[in-house]
């Protein structure tokens, strides 16, 4: 279980908590989606957001903060003996005294840490300060890259910012999306692909190759294989297509296209 919590307009302490709380539920399977949040600044008493140089300095602040919670309560700490009435060793249980420019935190922890150790943290930030940021905090991070050239170029870009900030190039892990295009056949959903990735205009290529191929190999004469062709282009166009409420949001990994997916199952 990897939950997003934002740390633009949250407090490290309570995270921290929560987030142990759930690496104890889970017995130690769960981890933490750093995202510096976009927007939503009116719902925490804000009339502008952050810029992005306060938001990262924000979140890496914050990053330490919780990493040190974690630590001030190790699992080796917590004793739980009825019978001499001890919690915890109070040897090995510390304060933090944390005191940056955006948070002021003296700890403990207010609860154990799991034996697994800290919570493994998951970063998706793509651009120069995002990949600068992932390589100093993240475990993990997710790419949504649109082929193998630019995966194999952003997991360099990481590993280089990991020795950067003073770790291995080993400790950061890069995960590659998988975004996928379903349609009746493996043609059809490869030239949906194309039109996704903007490769190809099916409206341009009748114009441009009248009677002929288009860029996507696909006939204009008007026939099945055309009409296939263009009906997947629609299909790529609605999976882009933000749904209402979600701000504009890029939701092609969620929504989904009606009769398509569940047709036998269509009343």
């Amino acid at each position: 279980m990897v939950p997003t919590v934002q740390t633009a307009y949250a407090h490290p302490f309570p995270i921290a908590r929560a987030l142990a709380s759930l690496q104890q539920i889970s017995g130690g399977r769960a981890g933490w989606n750093v995202v510096t949040a976009l927007g939503g600044e009116e719902n925490y008493g804000l009339d502008t957001p952050l810029d992005p140089r306060e938001r990262y300095a924000r979140a890496g602040e914050f990053v330490e903060v919780v990493n040190a919670l974690w630590d001030s309560f190790p699992a080796e700490a917590f004793v739980a003996d009825r019978a001499s009435g001890i919690f915890a060793d109070p040897g090995k249980v510390k304060a933090i005294d944390f005191e940056g420019e955006h948070f002021r935190v003296a700890g403990p922890m207010a609860l154990p840490s799991h034996p697994a150790g800290r919570l493994p943290v998951v970063q998706a930030g793509a651009s120069p300060t995002g990949i600068a940021f992932a390589g100093a905090v993240a475990d993990v991070v997710f790419g949504a890259v649109p082929d193998l050239e630019d995966a194999v170029a952003q997991r360099a870009a990481l590993r280089d910012a990991a020795v950067a900030a003073g770790r291995e190039a080993d400790d950061i892990r890069f995960l590659p999306g998988l975004n996928m295009v379903l349609a009746d056949s493996r043609e059809e959903a490869q030239c949906g692909g194309r039109v996704q990735r903007g490769g190809c205009n099916p409206a341009l290529d009748r114009h441009r190759y009248p009677g002929g191929r288009g860029r996507c190999g696909r006939g204009s004469g008007g026939g099945e294989g055309d009409r296939r062709f263009h009906r997947a282009a629609r299909w790529v166009a609605e999976l882009r297509r933000p749904v209402p409420g979600s701000g504009g949001a890029d939701t092609r990994t969620t929504r989904t296209v009606p009769g398509r997916v569940s047709r036998k199952h269509a009343p």
